[in-house]
């Protein structure tokens, strides 16, 4: 239970940081996105008005003279330098009296020119009603020019998919929707951002919904990432929690208790399907559930001197396993042990094993698996050992063949009986037209050299069939069935007592 707690709490840890830093990212893009549009709405607005200026300032002297026909096509001359220019007037009082539109109408307030330059939005003037416009003027408080601007330029920029922007001059604000409206006195989550140009300025604002609904809307999926990358990391910590660690105190202590423990990989006569033996493969158990292999924990056991006790618990619990079953064993049952030590452990061992082939009598005929990962010189004490323990009536295979460090030498120096074939190369048998040399050619040495092969990881009928062809009858792998507890070996062994059949069916459902 605590186990649990702790993953739901590194899950729970993982979640709100993630979330935290989500609501940072959604955040600052927001900021970016805002920024974004009031810098777009901004250089449109300046590119705007700096035209009508230039447009303008040509016309300036002319302000408070008579309107005559070539002022009038002076001013619609320069009203053209800008497609979005809708006109250029000049006034003089509260009244335009010459314009480019032909037009002449009062200016109402708030529109009262006074300084240098003004700007104005403007809900519509007379010759355009119902048309906002920016009103940009020039000249004195008696008389000046003045331009309008149409803000179609302007509000097509003013929108995001998280908030709106507007443009603000004076009282009034045009907003996306081309109205223009006045500021209200006091307005709340308004970001503003001012031209260095012109009197006006751009404000921001998201859409007004909860921080939490938006936020979710603009960034759910990176919270749904966050909420997986949290279980997943909750998942791990449990799998992590439940193994046992690995380092050299916990696995002396799991020798100690005996949680290594061995599993049954069969070797089967394909000729039949009888079983003719079976490889002991070890396991690192807790708890009534496998939670290492062997890839995790003998390398550990190599580097700190422990295979000398993890190999002699291992044979002491095949013992115990084994027997039991004897009688129901055929004759001359291969039972094959892994001894992957090197010096004064594998002499430690030697005698384990000649008690252990003793116990068992002629029935069962123990063969010393020795794998080709570690280098083996055939003149060394090693080959000798090997060699006594053949005069004890064990057998010696060479594991893995074909991976590791053996030659052709060791195959004829070394006391061999057996000559295991890597599931590498069971591998490449794929169907009738796989390259089937360097399969062939191990099948031929050894049988030059009097061997007899076992096939390593047999996993499809026609892989067995290729073997069997071959004069390869003993195999090993899914083809025939997969490594059994000692609980599950016995069980299979006492209902193929009459009949030889492989039925895994029967065996994983009970």
């Amino acid at each position: 239970m605590m186990r649990i707690l702790i993953a739901a709490a590194v899950a729970l840890l993982i979640f709100l940081v993630g979330s935290v830093a989500v609501v940072m990212y959604m955040t600052l893009s927001l900021r970016d996105q805002a920024s974004q549009t009031a810098t777009q709405v901004m250089s449109r607005a300046d590119r705007l008005l700096t035209h009508a200026r230039e447009a303008m300032e040509p016309l300036a002297p002319h302000a408070g003279r008579p309107c005559t026909t070539e002022l009038q096509r002076q001013l619609e001359h320069q009203r053209l330098r800008s497609s979005y220019i809708q006109g250029i007037h000049l006034y003089q009082g509260n009244r335009v009296y010459c314009s480019s539109t032909l037009e002449t109408f009062p200016l109402a307030d708030p529109f009262i020119p006074g300084a240098r330059e003004q700007l104005y939005l403007l809900p519509e003037i007379p010759p355009q009603p119902e048309t906002p416009v920016l009103l940009y003027a020039l000249g004195r408080r008696e008389a000046g020019v003045m331009a309008t601007l149409s803000t179609a330029p302007l509000v097509r920029h003013m929108t995001w998919h998280e908030g709106i922007a507007g443009l603000q001059t004076g009282t009034r604000a045009l907003l996306p929707d081309n109205r223009v409206m006045r500021l209200p006195s006091a307005w709340g989550g308004v970001t503003w951002w001012y031209s260095g140009l012109f009197d006006y300025s751009v404000f921001t604002r998201e859409f007004n919904r909860s921080e939490i609904a938006q936020l979710w809307q603009t960034g759910k999926w990176w919270f749904v990432l966050t909420g997986l990358l949290a279980l997943t990391g909750g998942w791990l910590c449990q799998r992590s929690l439940l193994a046992p660690p690995v380092f050299p105190v916990r696995l002396r202590e799991a020798i100690r208790k005996g949680e290594i423990v061995p599993y049954y990989q069969p070797v089967v006569d394909a000729r039949t399907g009888a079983v003719y033996g079976a490889e002991v493969l070890a396991r690192w158990a807790s708890g009534g559930r496998v939670v290492a292999g062997p890839d995790v924990f003998i390398p550990l056991a190599e580097a700190n001197g422990l295979m000398a006790p993890l190999t002699r618990a291992l044979l002491a619990r095949v013992l115990s396993d084994i027997e039991p079953l004897a009688f129901r064993l055929p004759a001359g049952f291969h039972l094959g042990v892994n001894l992957s030590v090197a010096g004064d452990d594998a002499r430690e061992l030697e005698w384990d094993l000649i008690k252990l082939q003793a116990r068992f009598g002629r029935r069962i005929q123990i063969v010393v698996e020795v794998t080709e990962s570690a280098p083996v010189a055939p003149a060394s004490w090693i080959a000798g050992m090997l060699q006594r323990l053949r005069l004890e009536g064990l057998r010696v295979a060479l594991d893995d063949f074909g991976t590791g460090y053996a030659n052709l030498a060791h195959l004829v120096r070394l006391p061999l009986d057996f000559l295991k074939m890597d599931r590498v190369f069971t591998r490449t048998l794929q169907d009738e037209g796989s390259e089937t040399a360097l399969v062939d050619s191990i099948i031929d040495i050894a049988g030059k050299l009097g061997l007899t092969v076992i096939a390593e990881g047999v996993e499809t009928p026609y892989q067995a069939g290729y073997l069997l062809a071959k004069g390869v009858n003993l195999q090993q792998g899914h083809r025939w069935l997969h490594s059994l507890s000692s609980r599950e070996f016995a069980r299979y062994l006492i209902r193929t007592e009459f009949s030889h059949q492989w039925n895994m069916t029967e065996i994983i459902s009970d």
